[in-house]
């Protein structure tokens, strides 16, 4: 069931809202136990038997949490900490990377080919699997906090992040489960929240598949090793760029609507991030609670800025080369991964140099590195992200000479991207638009800032905004029924 659904819209969300508050006045917190029903059937709607994936998982990680609870000593605690780490990424690892693998020895065996990716990948398991890992890593650190395995099952399940995120973290979260007033009417809330969820769903069905076919295009011909015009190729991949960006942050604001509409507030997972400066800046607004799982579950613990300088530089590539990886079972996220290592590798050489680069000139080239490194991610083949990036750079333009003129841009693909680039550039975020109303965690006054000086636009439940949002509903309605293939959100099976 997509967020953009008739079914979810009309029906599953407002049976879910009148019976949380219906439930909520009565039982208070035990109400949870309605959110993980709900959780349940909106993950089992798309493929019912990956819920058993999905219980599994949560029932051998709450196992974990109990054992570690009466765990008598640190080493202890620490088996059972490995051996969840294992069990999480063992069941990762047989259903996102095993075709992977097995096309890795197949090609070097000579054996044959063998489908590099899963036929049968279980929604959301990136999400949930990292989730569950912080949580048991946390609970190794302090075994003490007492959880319930309704309340863990709700965290873990909830429906608005357990798709495609954000990666939740349970000591933000489960203490706003447990609160009476978290399952009480707040109309502000409710306001506030589908305002997020109206802009999230206008974000995706108009902006982000209006932005999709010409970069399908493209990207198509290009993996089939066809010439691609210059134009082509940069029309496609500034397509690809804000096609990306609006297709997830879409899903994250919807998910953080949704949230705010019951009283529990999420992190939030993007904030401009082309607004950013440096690729620094970049991976401080971009897909922020991933961020924030490399830094300090991965890139930490591998020893972080601690050691010599090749060290560092060294723990801050494999981050982001198995950051990378995370992304899917591909040789094209590898060389993002590394393309997004050697990046920032180079911005820390340039920063403990003591080198600056103007704010307009480091946003161009931090712009400039991001759309490149999208390229690779989106190709299906390192070969065509070749063609791509050969005709970008203008190289091999005997050969653009005699590529098909159907993929260059069309004026409507033009006008979209410079529409996209315009939103995504000068106006405010959509956690700036409803900043009086707390949208998510951590928004704070300052981050009212707005990078390019446009005059933020607050928010308010008042008539004018009122109208507004139901015209962006209006439309946005008019391009989901307008569809002409069915479309999904384009981290749905991370």
């Amino acid at each position: 069931m997509l967020f953009i659904s008739a079914e979810f819209i009309f029906l599953f969300l407002p049976v879910f809202l009148a019976g949380y508050f219906a439930l909520g006045r009565v039982v208070g917190p035990n109400a949870a136990w309605f959110v993980v029903a709900a959780s349940l059937l909106f993950y089992a709607w798309w493929d019912y038997p990956q819920l058993a994936i999905l219980l599994l998982s949560t029932g051998v990680n709450f196992a974990i949490y109990l054992r570690m609870r009466m765990a008598g000593s640190d080493g202890a605690r620490r088996g059972l900490l490995i051996g969840g780490l294992a069990f999480n990424l063992g069941l990762l690892g047989y259903f996102k990377y095993a075709g992977f693998l097995s096309s890795i020895m197949s090609s070097a065996m000579g054996w044959p080919a063998v489908e590099a990716r899963s036929a049968w990948l279980p929604l959301g398991i990136s999400f949930f699997t990292f989730t569950q890992i912080m949580f048991l890593v946390d609970i190794h650190r302090d075994s003490r906090r007492d959880i319930s395995f309704r309340d863990f099952l709700a965290f873990v399940a909830f429906f608005p992040h357990l798709i495609a995120g954000p990666l939740l973290h349970h000591h933000r979260i489960i203490p706003q489960m447990t609160r009476a007033e978290t399952y009480c009417w707040n109309s502000a809330a409710v306001a506030a929240g589908l305002t997020l969820f109206i802009i999230g769903f206008f974000k995706k069905t108009v902006i982000a598949d209006s932005l999709a076919a010409h970069a399908e295009l493209v990207f198509a011909a290009a993996d089939k090793g066809v010439a691609i015009p210059p134009p082509a190729a940069w029309s496609a991949a500034l397509s690809y760029t804000f096609q990306l960006y609006f297709d997830f942050s879409a899903y994250c604001d919807m998910a953080l609507g949704l949230a705010r509409m019951i009283n529990i507030r999420m992190p939030i997972n993007f904030y401009s991030p082309y607004k950013a400066t440096s690729i620094r800046d970049f991976w401080r607004r971009w897909h922020i609670t991933l961020s924030f799982f490399l830094r300090n579950y991965l890139y930490i613990p591998l020893g972080g800025n601690r050691g010599s300088w090749l060290r560092r530089y060294g723990n801050l590539f494999a981050t982001m080369l198995l950051g990378g990886l995370w992304h899917g079972a591909g040789w094209t996220f590898l060389a993002w991964g590394a393309i997004h290592g050697l990046y920032l590798v180079i911005n820390h050489v340039w920063r403990d140099a003591g080198l600056r680069l103007p704010s307009l000139l480091g946003w161009a080239v931090t712009f400039l590195a991001v759309v490149i490194a999208w390229v690779v991610f989106r190709a299906e083949t390192i070969a065509g992200a070749g063609v791509m990036l050969g005709a970008m750079s203008g190289l091999g333009a005997s050969a653009v000479m005699q590529a098909s003129t159907a993929l260059l841009p069309t004026t409507r693909d033009l006008a979209w991207i410079a529409g996209a680039a315009f939103i995504a550039f000068v106006l405010p975020n959509a956690m700036q638009f409803t900043w009086l109303y707390r949208p998510g965690l951590n928004v704070t006054r300052a981050s009212l800032r707005d990078d390019f000086g446009a005059v933020l636009m607050l928010w308010r439940p008042i008539l004018p905004w009122a109208l507004a949002m139901s015209a962006l509903a209006l439309v946005g309605f008019v391009a989901a029924l307008n569809r002409q293939v069915d479309v999904k959100f384009l981290y749905f099976q991370f």
